[in-house]
């Protein structure tokens, strides 16, 4: 089994096998924590040779720097199907997240494994924002001289 795509991104869709992904990201800006981002998907392409055919467990763990987790582990069961003259086959698949919450500015990791093996992780970081000073009260002009 052989890990082709795992990415963090806005949106991901798989149709007719084909796996779109739309604004893949490894860095998220924010102005305050936690931030919860209300909607985000992982997007997962595996590819499996023929002796590897049947059932398998892919888990997914959002943690952060230190390896804690930020949710509770996703979980989903795959059947790998091949062809009668394919040597390997792909699946794809899209782990939507609603309300993912991240307490602190720093780095984060997507670890995923699949039948309690690790098969890859991408990092990604909360990065603080600061918002421009407000103009002052007399129009952004210096304060007059008395």
């Amino acid at each position: 089994m052989k890990l082709e795509i795992l990415s963090l991104c806005k949106a991901a869709v798989v149709e007719h096998h084909a796996l779109s992904i739309l604004s893949a990201m490894d860095r998220l800006h924010a102005t305050k924590v936690p931030c919860v981002l209300p909607r985000c998907s992982v997007a997962v392409r595996l590819r499996f040779d023929r002796i590897e055919a049947g059932g398998h467990e892919l888990k997914l763990h959002v943690v952060d720097a230190d390896g804690r987790g930020v949710m509770n582990p996703l979980q989903a069961k795959l059947g790998v199907a091949f062809g009668e003259k394919d040597r390997t086959a792909a699946i794809s698949l899209v782990i939507d997240i609603n309300g993912l919450s991240l307490p602190s500015f720093g780095e984060y990791s997507i670890d995923l494994a699949v039948d309690s093996l690790h098969i890859g992780s991408i990092p990604f970081t909360l990065v603080e924002q600061r918002l421009p000073a407000p103009p002052a009260a007399n129009g952004g002009e210096f304060p007059e001289r008395s």
